[in-house]
């Protein structure tokens, strides 16, 4: 799975990535006034296999989209409503049962009221390299999964 993400800074959007693969399908999820993530969903075991979101409508319509691989444990991190996410961190590198280049290893979602993770173990992880977003508002996500 590789990520980017968009975040807001000083009233300016920017993409941030891709960290991971990117050698697989595109998937991309945006959000803004009119939509919110009520809750994160995270799979993992040895590497992070799947990123989903429930986002809420105007109305209190929710969705739930997961993305990724069905492997390893499931975390549901629900936001608190005056919670949001500001910042993405965790590590990539090549994973030893995967055909792609490069996965993301670890995750850490930060919000503006903590810092949840890191998920995934980063075992058999060759070349782990670190990734930060600028800290920021996050609106999106892009990336690829198999």
């Amino acid at each position: 799975m590789a990520e980017n993400n968009l975040v807001i800074t000083n009233n300016t959007t920017k993409e941030f990535g891709p960290y991971g693969t990117q050698s697989a399908k595109n998937y991309s999820i945006t959000f803004g006034p009119d939509k919110s993530i009520k809750e994160v969903i995270v799979r993992h075991g040895f590497i992070v296999d799947a990123i989903g979101f429930v986002v809420a409508d105007q109305t209190g319509e929710t969705s739930t989209k997961l993305f990724g691989g069905n492997s390893g444990d499931q975390t549901r991190i629900p936001l608190q409503s005056n919670e949001y996410i500001t910042q993405i961190s965790g590590t990539y590198g090549k994973y030893a049962y995967s055909s792609s280049d490069s996965n993301v290893a670890t995750l850490s979602i930060h919000t503006n009221l903590k810092q949840y993770g890191p998920y995934g173990r980063g075992e058999l992880v060759q070349n782990p390299s670190s990734f930060t977003s600028p800290t920021g508002s996050v609106v999106g996500f892009f990336w690829k999964a198999q």
